[in-house]
């Protein structure tokens, strides 16, 4: 196999079980944490309810591609070592 496909392919196999894991705990956060504050913006102002999704969204977006930077990074520095 090709150095840069092995490469490719051992990242994604570090990436796809830390995201799916975050996604897990962020989800479980958001429902428990938040679930009637969206239910009350929900039923009273959509509009708003909308934005806040979308911001949740991009949040979660954000925040997991940080973590999954940063682990893989942690993981590369104790490689060269």
């Amino acid at each position: 196999m090709k150095p840069r496909l092995k490469s490719v392919l051992g990242e994604f196999s570090v990436e796809l079980p830390v995201y799916a894991l975050l996604v897990i705990v962020y989800v479980v956060c958001v429902l428990h944490f938040l679930r009637h504050w969206l239910f009350h913006l929900f039923t009273r102002d959509r509009n708003v309810y909308a934005v806040v999704s979308l911001g949740l969204m991009l949040g979660q977006g954000f925040l997991l591609d940080l973590c999954v930077r940063s682990l893989l990074g942690l993981i590369r520095g104790k490689q060269e070592h």
